[in-house]
């Protein structure tokens, strides 16, 4: 499910400002889990694990920040952030 981040990609590509990319982001999530597609276990708890590979840590933490009012919290093996929604 790579739904998420192509999404990030295009927005990207088509020069949107931070606050579209973000939206295009959660557009793709919610329209997965209207259809019953999780990108993880934790999306149904709402909780989620996000790789940091490939990721913009501070747009990642800023993001989050913005939705959740939270930092979102580093943890490893594999690398990653987890968040609670």
């Amino acid at each position: 499910m790579n739904e998420v981040l192509d999404a990030y990609k295009q927005a990207k590509a088509d020069n949107k400002s931070p606050q579209q990319i973000k939206q295009a982001m959660a557009q793709t999530i919610e329209n997965q889990t209207k259809q019953g597609m999780y990108i993880s276990r934790h999306l149904r708890g709402g909780a989620i694990d996000v790789s940091l590979k490939g990721l913009n840590e501070q747009a990642f933490k800023e993001s989050v920040k913005a939705v959740t009012g939270q930092e979102p919290l580093y943890e490893g093996k594999p690398r990653h952030y987890h968040f609670q929604f």
